[in-house]
Order: structure tokens, then C-alpha cells, then sequence
């Protein structure tokens, strides 16, 4: 039996965010805006160009300048301006992810009690003795203070991912 055919489609595919972003990068024309229907228009989203214009090392401090002021700024200016800023280059910047620690939230309020801190400063301070080498001891002796064994204290210290 043989195969169906594909139907032919006359449709033409919507550009999208990294359509927009290579189009920064690499095309550059001046009349690019005009040209984006009402839809492709949407999704030309500054706060998202920004986020991974930003990815690139070269024009971080740039993208950074940008971003306080595209909401005061029409998307034609916007565009020409990252269009300025960004040198023209081929090629994929990985996006980069948060890379925040889950941190037990009985663990924050023990260390928030001791230095009598509120908990976002708790749980910063947490976050920094667990990237320090010592740190997961000094936790340790903090919930030690309090009465708990150590194996309480290492079911509290276990990172959440």
C-alpha cells in the first residue's frame, strides 16, 4: 500500500521569539518591525528579548542599561537599539538558569532565631554556608544549640532539589 501523500501547505509560519532574537543578531534590517503582522507583533516581547539578548557575555552590561528603559520606549526604537548593541553573530548562547538552593524552611527559622534575623536574610545566610566549606559544620553547630541530634540536623541540612 502506498505511502499518503503530504499535503501541501501555502501557509506560511509565524515568527516567534527567536525568530526576533537571530533577526537582532544577525539580519539587522531597519524595516523588520513594519513587516511583523499583528500576531508576530505580540510575541516580540522586549522583556523576553532582553532576558536572552542577555545570555551573550559581550553585551550583558549593555542588554542590562537596556532593560531599565524598554517599557519607556516604542518597539521600533527598542529594536533599533538592540540592533546597535548587538554585535552580529552566529551561533546558540545557552540560556542560563537560577540556580537557587531549596533550603528546609525549619532550618531557616532555626538560624533566624539564633541571630535574631528576619527569614530572607536567614535564608540568604543559609544559602551562603552551604556554598562555603565549612558552612554545612557552622549549621550544624547552630542545631546542635538547639537540642537536636545530628541526625535531626542532617534531615534538615539535606538539600531539596
Amino acid at each position: 500500500m502506498p505511502r499518503p501523500k503530504k499535503k501541501s501547505t501555502t501557509e506560511i509560519k509565524q515568527r516567534g521569539l527567536f525568530d526576533h532574537i537571530n533577526h537582532i543578531r544577525q539580519i539587522k534590517s531597519s524595516d523588520y518591525i513594519s513587516t511583523l503582522n499583528e500576531s508576530e507583533l505580540k510575541s516580540f516581547n522586549p522583556y523576553m528579548i532582553c532576558r536572552f539578548l542577555s545570555m551573550d557575555s559581550s553585551t550583558i552590561e549593555e542588554i542590562a542599561l537596556i532593560s531599565k528603559y524598554f517599557d519607556k520606549m516604542d518597539v521600533v526604537s527598542f529594536y533599533k537599539l538592540c540592533c546597535e548593541i548587538t554585535p552580529v553573530t552566529r551561533g546558540f548562547f545557552p540560556y542560563i538558569k537560577n540556580k537557587s538552593v531549596k533550603i528546609n524552611k525549619e532550618l531557616i527559622e532555626y538560624v533566624a532565631k539564633k541571630f535574631d534575623i528576619s527569614m530572607s536574610v536567614s535564608h540568604e545566610y543559609c544559602e551562603l554556608l552551604y556554598s562555603s566549606v565549612g558552612g554545612v559544620k557552622e549549621l550544624k553547630l547552630i542545631l546542635s544549640g538547639y537540642g537536636l541530634t545530628e541526625k535531626e540536623s542532617d534531615k534538615l541540612i539535606t538539600i531539596k532539589e
